[in-house]
């Protein structure tokens, strides 16, 4: 367990009064037969054919087979972190983790199954490990008769074998579960694929299920998979995730007191600031960075209400933030009901992505803007998706986001087990800003805040609490909190110099994250080599256009340059 300050018991209490006003409400909606809402389990799944005559795999299997006590040789019970991403599973919504790399040239299938046979499947158990449930109970067991071959193989992409070609088949194979009798992975091996750099190159089409690692893990192990040159080692950049050590309990008692004192002094610092000229004060502090002429509306919108109060302390309050974050989680309104993209998930998906973006120009245009990288990329998103909406004629002023928070700090070394080791915040994002200096300064303050909180600790907690539940209340708050956000928001740093496969230099890197609940969207953000990739992934339904984000995304990267 995560040591639990004041603040984090705050937003416990606020947690259980959500869950039990919001209970009677979701499990209305929740079929008793088998914990999916009602809408989902209607649907008539019929599993994929091939494209152009390439098999695909299993159909969709909603949960791994009952084992019986003759099966129980082997077990190794599995962590709530690491199952809920099992008890999350729809057939509109696969938690799997994919990523594509690409290669210069060519590479050997059997070079391929050495590498990962050496590196990866003798390193961890997991990957010769099927997920069963066995009376109530989550457990990996070995597979007696693995077989590399089963998961790693070659595919023939259909028609031009080009990029676009290649996304219509990873978009395929999104319905696609994986055959729980086998250990939930694959490698697709696409050769000579054209649209990714001025030669063909080899892709390897990777794909996880979340239960056996989470997104962080995945860039280490990875990364560990290739090679570098001797003078670049230090492969990885600085730590992700928080990284402070833990003090003595004495300690970190006296510094929760002495915190708690110093925010509380804080908040009526200025309070009593503004109480001196009351009137323009509150004015001032009901009204958003971004949203200036709008005070009724304010106090109308929960998420924007929750934004001016935190404003009576300073950014790095945490008692304040924390309080606020939390009570954002659980008043926010369901955006997407009011978007271009409310409708219901459905099975098929779309992908694309942008990989012609500069790391270093957008450093520098953060440098000048006193800036992070990712709130430079926060920001690029808010313009792309406000121009996205105003084409579709229904405009927002704030979106949310659940943001991955890793709990450990990203090595350099492999780590010694995989598994989730990571929180699901919220993370709201404002839209219709078109300065950049005054987008910024809102990006800035709503992640500042989030960063200087315990949210992430308390929403760890959360998440287990929600995999132990009952399955009907496991699932209704699941998709409770996901219906809250237009999907997930990743960005993971990775390597800063070229690495090798088995002699052949890696070109780009992308991701695809999954969605839960009614989530229509899905961003992940990488960085290699000087180059940042940006993956989108979307509902096939709610919107059948990820080009479109995607173009708007590289239009306002280029205005951005631009400005340099």
């Amino acid at each position: 367990m995560l040591p639990l300050h004041g603040p984090a018991i705050v937003g416990l209490v606020l947690g259980g009064l959500a869950i039990w006003w919001a209970t009677a409400r979701m499990t209305d909606g929740i079929d008793a037969r088998n914990g999916l809402p009602r809408a989902a389990s209607a649907l008539p799944y019929e599993p994929l054919t091939s494209v152009a005559g390439v098999a695909r795999g299993p159909s969709f299997r909603r949960r791994p087979r009952r084992t019986t006590v003759r099966d129980m040789a082997q077990l190794t019970r599995m962590s709530p972190s690491d199952y809920t991403w099992l008890q999350m599973d729809r057939p509109t919504n696969l938690m799997h983790v994919r990523c594509l790399l690409w290669y210069k040239g060519d590479l050997d299938l059997d070079d391929i199954k050495r590498v990962h046979m050496e590196r990866m499947v003798d390193t961890y158990q997991v990957f010769k490990q099927r997920a069963i449930l066995l009376d109530g109970t989550w457990h990996w067991q070995s597979v007696n008769d693995f077989d590399l071959a089963r998961h790693i193989y070659e595919v023939e992409l259909p028609g031009a074998g080009d990029r676009q070609a290649m996304l219509d088949y990873v978009a395929g194979t999104m319905p696609n579960q994986f055959d729980f009798a086998h250990s939930p992975w694959k490698l697709e091996v696409f050769r000579g694929v054209t649209g990714l750099a001025d030669e063909p190159v080899t892709v390897v089409y990777q794909r996880f299920h979340h239960s056996m690692m989470d997104g962080i893990r995945m860039v280490q192990l990875l990364v560990h998979l290739h090679d570098f040159d001797a003078a670049h080692e230090a492969i990885l950049p600085g730590s992700v995730g928080r990284t402070a050590k833990e003090s003595g309990t004495l300690a970190k008692g006296l510094q929760t007191l002495r915190r708690g004192a110093d925010e509380a002094a804080d908040i009526a610092r200025h309070v009593a600031r503004g109480t001196a000229q009351l009137p323009s004060s509150v004015a001032k502090r009901l009204q958003d960075v971004d949203l200036a002429r709008d005070d009724l509306s304010t106090l109308e919108h929960p998420s924007r209400l929750i934004n001016a109060v935190q404003r009576f302390g300073s950014i790095d309050n945490k008692l304040l933030n924390t309080a606020g974050e939390l009570a954002r989680l659980v008043a926010a309104p369901h955006e997407n009901r009011r978007a271009a993209w409310s409708s219901p998930p459905v099975v098929a998906k779309r992908v694309c992505f942008v990989d012609d973006m500069d790391l270093a120009a957008i450093r520098t245009f953060g440098q000048r803007h006193n800036a992070t990288f990712n709130d430079v990329i926060l920001a690029i998103v808010s313009k792309a998706l406000t121009r996205y909406l105003q084409e579709r004629r229904t405009p927002l002023k704030e979106v949310h986001w659940m943001l991955p928070v890793s709990l450990s700090p990203m090595d350099p070394d492999l780590p010694k087990v995989l598994g989730n080791n990571f929180a699901l915040v919220f993370l709201p994002m404002p839209l219709g800003i078109k300065n950049w200096d005054k987008l910024l300064a809102a990006v800035k303050e709503r992640s500042g805040r989030l960063k200087n909180s315990e949210e992430p600790a308390v929403a760890y907690e959360l998440q287990r609490a929600m995999a132990r539940a009952p399955k009907r209340l496991s699932v209704g708050l699941t998709n409770y909190f996901a219906s809250k956000t237009v999907g997930v928001f990743t960005n993971v740093p990775g390597p800063t110099h070229p690495m090798y496969f088995a002699g052949a230099e890696a070109v780009g890197w992308i991701g695809f994250v999954p969605t839960s609940g009614d989530e229509p969207m899905g961003l992940a953000v990488f960085s290699y080599n000087g180059k940042v990739f940006l993956g989108v992934t979307t509902d096939g339904q709610a919107i059948p256009d990820p080009e479109r984000i995607s173009e708007l995304i590289k239009l306002y990267y280029d205005e951005l340059v631009e400005s340099l």
